[in-house]
């Protein structure tokens, strides 16, 4: 009996054993395919989006060319009463001061930004640099994240925009603008759109949506109502979003049943949006349900219209216009919607197949992801570089330093 009690618990031990290795095999080739994955979703993008020679969109004379950018705060150099623009001023002056009232990072940035004329310039050369990377002037430009009228006059002369239409809202801090040209649209009107939030929502104001209806030039019974958003942050709970989606949607609502079908929406900007917002702000105004729902150009692009494109800028283009390192994540917070009736062959058009994340070489730096504790830096540089948004250094003295946006712009075309 003590013989085979013997065998049986070698026998058991054996297999004990056999057994907890094969597991902890299958365990570690489960936790390998795990961070496999995770390693792809941080490593999405390229070294390089194409040659700057693909972001060049030309245009005839039956067509216009939209263009969307967050500049990343362009201030001018002179304090305005009631607005927190301290950071945005030159060191030496007596506003400075305030910058004691603010706390950590935000104190810090403050204190140390030292902005003047010539760093002004600065920031508008390089604005200058990416919008003329895409050609031609826009024929619409909308900007995101500028202070007031006399910085978007200067960039507008700057850039050569004989018109431009500013925010003038309760944020205290940025504003939105459209910078255009008067040879194919004409502006019938420019309204701003207040956000209000419910009470119990807990916030008091943020930008106002920034709606300019323009005439066009061609065909004088066409209108194009262009909508450019700049929504609270991810710093604020979704429904905050939520309630701008409802505003826009409202307003759409109206100059829609005004003009009737020879109104066409092109709503454009940062919306600040991410894909686990929930509630989804874009329900809102993606409402199969809705008369006037609103399609993504973007995600219309990625779907079918590369196949019209040229250039085949679908293998090409960047993953988003911004990258968040934080969580080493592509995020779509810039947008580009086009009401339905740009998308049913009847009369004015989307292009889509021009849809352009505008990604040349100049406005990227490289970017490699946070190695993980079992991996060496230059295992993880190897194996995920690559390129994303150079976001803009305000004490920068030299372009080289100096960077562009932490955004990157959008463009499309409309046939008229």
């Amino acid at each position: 009996m003590k013989f085979w009690a013997l065998i049986l618990s070698v026998f058991t031990f054996v297999g004990v054993s056999s057994f907890s290795s094969s597991s902890v095999a299958v365990s570690n080739r489960i936790e390998e395919k795990q961070s496999e994955k995770k390693v792809k979703k941080a490593c999405i993008g390229q070294k390089k989006y194409g040659e700057n020679s693909d972001y060049i969109v030309t245009t005839e004379s039956d067509e216009i060319k939209i263009m969307s950018y967050n500049v990343e705060n362009l201030f001018d150099t002179i304090h305005d009463e009631g607005r927190d623009d301290y950071e945005f001023l030159p060191i030496d002056s007596a506003e400075k001061e305030k910058c004691d009232f603010k706390k950590g990072y935000y104190k810090e940035a403050c204190q140390k930004t030292d902005w003047t004329d010539d760093r002004l310039e600065l920031k508008l050369s390089q604005i200058k640099k990416v919008v003329e990377a895409q050609g031609e002037l826009p024929d619409m430009l909308a900007v995101l994240e500028v202070e007031n009228v006399n910085v978007v006059s200067q960039l507008a002369d700057y850039l050569g925009y004989p018109k431009f239409l500013v925010t003038s809202g309760e944020d205290k801090r940025i504003e939105l603008a459209v910078l255009y040209k008067e040879d194919k649209v004409k502006l019938k009107e420019m309204k701003e759109v207040k956000i209000v939030f419910p009470s119990e929502v807990g916030q008091k104001n943020t930008r106002n949506i920034l709606v300019a209806n323009f005439i066009s030039l061609k065909n004088k019974d066409q209108m194009i109502g262009l909508y450019v958003n700049h929504w609270p942050s991810q710093a604020s709970p979704s429904v905050t979003r939520v309630t701008a989606a409802k505003h826009i949607r409202k307003t759409i609502d109206q100059f829609s049943k005004k003009y009737k079908d020879n109104y066409h929406v092109v709503a454009v900007g940062d919306f600040n949006t991410i894909e686990k917002d929930s509630p989804k702000p874009f329900d809102i105004i993606q409402d199969k349900e809705w008369e006037y729902s609103l399609l993504d150009v973007e995600q219309k692009y990625r779907k079918s219209s590369y196949k019209k494109d040229p250039n085949n800028m679908l293998k090409k283009m960047a993953p988003s216009s911004y990258y968040y390192s934080g969580d080493g994540t592509w995020n779509h917070l810039d947008r580009i919607f086009v009401s339905s009736n740009l998308v049913d062959n009847k009369g004015m058009e989307v292009m889509t197949e021009t849809f352009r994340i505008l990604a040349p070489d100049f406005v990227l730096k490289s970017v490699t992801p946070k190695s993980k504790k079992d991996e060496t830096e230059e295992s993880r540089a190897k194996a995920c570089t690559f390129s994303a948004p150079k976001r803009y250094f305000h004490n920068a003295t030299n372009p080289n330093a100096a960077g562009f946006s932490d955004h990157m712009g959008l463009i499309v075309k409309l046939k008229l």
